[in-house]
């Protein structure tokens, strides 16, 4: 079961995937990737602009055109929380270094800072321009 703040999910209509991948060494047509293929996570209604994964390696943060901020669990391919309250697109996501807070950057000029265990906005900056974290 999934936590939301601030709204209610989209229609899972039309939903963009991202595909998360590991350091592995793995040899693909002759060249070394680096990478294995783990899975796709499928959410978010529009383009994704960003995805960033948690220090500890367990999660992924990803953000987008839908103005929607998804964290997912990597052990098991699920969507861990959902993070609404942005006015427009979401273009940087930052992990503080314990887990539990998240930083946004967005199309509607501000930093936002997210409590992931109460999955609420803690914080907001404006700026003059588009924001990055």
């Amino acid at each position: 079961m999934s936590s939301q703040a601030g709204g209610s999910p989209e229609n899972e209509e039309n939903q963009s995937d991202v595909t998360a991948a590991v350091p592995t060494g793995a040899q693909v047509s002759g060249i070394n990737s680096g990478f294995k293929y783990l899975t796709s996570l499928r959410g978010h209604q529009n383009e994704i602009v960003v995805a960033k994964f948690s220090p500890c390696g367990t999660f992924l943060a990803t953000g987008g055109e839908d103005k929607l901020v998804r964290i997912w669990c990597l052990t098991d391919g699920t969507m861990h929380k959902e993070l609404y309250g942005n006015n427009s697109g979401v273009n940087d996501i930052a992990w503080h270094e314990d887990i539990n807070k998240l930083a946004t950057g967005g199309d509607d000029h501000s930093v936002k800072i997210w409590d992931l265990q109460l999955v609420i906005m803690m914080m907001k900056w404006k700026h003059t321009d588009c924001a990055v974290c």
